[in-house]
């Protein structure tokens, strides 16, 4: 605002500074230099002004650091391996360190660029930090949300916040690049949001890894529609071992039947259900549901 003053000034001074005179034919002479000059200072004036407003508002767009860091790592195809989240303090910056007095909630997504290589199971607690609230929702193979609510045993030294444990799989590329983003965090402070952080998974290999794909499948009920009375079967791929539950739910959300598998295997399966009993035929709703997921499809009946 000064420098905006100083120039408006300055353009003023200029005008009062021009000279006078009762000739006509010395003001047609004088009218046109004075008028470029006029036009010139005022496009660099114009410039000047846009140049510093393009300077503000490029400082207010850049991303603040990120008061969390993960870290890189690297693990062995078919192992359990950990992401660590750390505590950085950024510099200059004490309002956007974490405060540890209370309770911490760090909400956000994950995004996995190559997520036929890792496969996100759950969060953990970091060395001082006692975990007390935990979510992780797959929303396709490369995205998740996430909630994880922590405490600080000790606020001095709360570096090691929390671990994201997944399992390390036959990879199409050996680095799979893990960022966490549109986050906010909540402490004694408040809450805001804050940067985005990522870090790269190396992958090794002892011998020729076998193809593992931790996400279910399930084919689509045949016969559909089905007749009251009659049968109708799914097939249905689990790539680990796994307990297996088949629930029918009514248009309204009433649960009419469930068909549970104890310890399915590794593999690909069908699962039969017979309509007997309905009142009356409609649309139904299945949910297909096993440790690494869930399925939903619709089912016709007659």
């Amino acid at each position: 605002m000064q420098r905006r003053y100083l120039l408006s000034q300055l353009v003023l001074k200029f005008f009062r500074t021009m000279p006078e005179t009762n000739d006509l034919q010395s003001r047609s002479e004088q009218l046109v230099p004075t008028s470029r000059s006029a036009v010139l200072c005022l496009v660099i004036v114009y410039l000047m002004l846009s140049i510093s407003a393009f300077r503000i508002s490029a400082q207010a767009q850049q991303p603040s650091v990120s008061p969390i860091i993960l870290q890189a790592t690297s693990g062995i195809i078919g192992a359990m391996t950990d992401v660590w989240i750390l505590a950085q303090q950024p510099s200059g910056s004490d309002q956007q360190s974490i405060s540890f007095s209370t309770d911490v909630t760090l909400e956000g997504r994950v995004f996995l660029s190559n997520p036929s290589v890792f496969f996100p199971r759950e969060w953990l607690g970091g060395n001082r930090t006692m975990l007390l609230e935990r979510s992780l929702t797959r929303l396709n193979d490369s995205m998740y949300t996430f909630v994880v609510r922590f405490r600080c045993a000790s606020p001095q030294a709360c570096d090691s916040l929390l671990k994201l444990r997944g399992e390390i799989l036959a990879p199409s590329d050996s680095i799979c690049t893990i960022r966490l983003y549109n986050m906010r965090l909540t402490d004694s402070r408040g809450s805001r949001a804050i940067a985005s952080t990522s870090a790269v998974l190396r992958v090794e290999s002892i011998g020729t890894p076998l193809p593992i794909i931790r996400v279910p499948s399930l084919t689509q009920n045949a016969p559909n529609p089905v007749m009251r009375g009659e049968s109708t079967s799914w097939g249905y791929r689990i790539d680990e071992a796994s307990d297996v539950t088949f629930s029918i739910f009514t248009a309204t959300g009433q649960e009419i039947a469930r068909l549970e598998r104890k310890n399915q295997p590794r593999g690909v399966h069908t699962e039969t259900w017979a309509p007997i009993g309905l009142q009356s035929g409609g649309v139904y709703y299945v949910r297909f549901s096993c440790s690494t997921g869930e399925i939903w499809q619709r089912c016709v009946v007659y």
